[in-house]
């Protein structure tokens, strides 16, 4: 069912809403239901787009209403009710559910951003006993898990090398 949340761009890129939710829109999350109902992309072997599209998939449209109770279970019954009010019958699919979800939850910002690039600079090894490099990583990979989270467009995370 996750595979509803993994949205395969037509220029071939990937966009994991589980993983990157701040660079979600609402256009792109209709053109990935549009896709899935309609037959996605195909690509060659090199990962080429070809002109033809993959017939449509029962499985997909399958995910896609399981995906949206999901989520819709997920939820107290306030905002079930709420998206309920706010989204069509018809529209209720995961990924459209999930995407109302993060824009009443989930505040991407470039100034959180900076906050934790900050944090992330600020990391020593000899703060940590003994020198212990798996703390050490395992603190900087939770600070780069929440940048990646508030990043809202694809860009490559440049930081000064970490003080060690």
């Amino acid at each position: 069912m996750e595979a509803a949340f993994a949205i395969v761009r037509p220029e071939g890129s990937r966009l994991n809403m589980l993983l990157e939710p701040g660079r979600l829109t609402i256009s792109i999350i209709d053109e990935w239901i549009q896709d899935l109902t309609t037959g996605v992309c195909a690509f060659d072997s090199q990962g080429a787009l070809l002109t033809d599209r993959l017939p449509v998939c029962p499985c997909d449209q399958i995910n896609l209403r399981w995906s949206g109770s999901a989520v819709l279970n997920s939820c107290s019954e306030a905002l079930k009710q709420d998206f309920k009010d706010l989204v069509p019958l018809k529209d209720q699919t995961g990924p459209k559910l999930f995407f109302h979800l993060l824009q009443k939850l989930h505040r991407p910002s470039q100034s959180k951003i900076r906050v934790l690039r900050s944090n992330l600079e600020g990391l020593t090894l000899t703060a940590y006993p003994g020198e212990n490099v798996a703390l050490f990583c395992h603190d900087a990979a939770k600070i780069v898990r929440e940048i990646t989270m508030n990043f809202t467009k694809k860009m490559r995370f440049l930081i000064s090398p970490l003080r060690l």
